[in-house]
């Protein structure tokens, strides 16, 4: 149970650092429309400077609803550059990040990993990734795997175990 909450958490904090990237990569693409106001203002088709940019804003538009400003910036390039042009290519590196795909439990373990070891946490990341390919096996109907009572017994303190104090110390860095 505890094991599950920690690989929860860290999918919480993947998708967390995902969204941050789409937000950064949105900024960056926001630069570029602004600091290019004027040749977009004296050219009636768009600059192909731009044209990344500005498809990727209008793409993501539709998935930030954060962001009410997008969905204005969308209105005017399509009125001004017409919807053939928006829709023709969106930046596949944002599409990727949009992506609702949940991590795998390999980016959840190797992200506990990285939090480990910033934080100097002597943890043991192969009896995570037992407990949680053992229960993959278990729900799959196949024999379990050495090794799992005892390593589900180990770390049964919540407050104790080196991930939950990993977890702890990443919510509040």
């Amino acid at each position: 149970m505890i094991s599950c909450l920690r690989v929860w958490q860290a999918q919480g904090l993947i998708e967390e650092k995902r969204r941050l990237s789409c937000y950064e990569l949105l900024e960056q693409f926001c630069v570029c429309v602004a600091s290019n106001v004027s040749l977009l203002q004296n050219s009636s088709k768009c600059p192909d400077e731009c044209r990344e940019a500005i498809s990727s804003l209008v793409y993501a538009a539709a998935r930030v609803s954060e962001v009410p400003e997008l969905c204005n910036l969308r209105s005017l390039f399509a009125e001004r550059y017409g919807k053939s042009l928006l829709l023709q290519s969106s930046m596949m590196q944002l599409v990727e990040r949009f992506k609702a795909e949940p991590p795998s439990k390999e980016m959840k373990v190797e992200l506990l990993q990285e939090i480990a070891r910033e934080y100097s946490i002597k943890w043991d990341a192969k009896s995570l990734e037992q407990r949680l390919y053992g229960h993959e096996d278990r729900v799959n109907g196949e024999s379990k795997r050495r090794g799992d009572k005892e390593d589900e017994s180990s770390n049964s303190v919540v407050g104790g175990s080196p991930t939950s104090q990993i977890l702890m110390r990443s919510r509040l860095a």
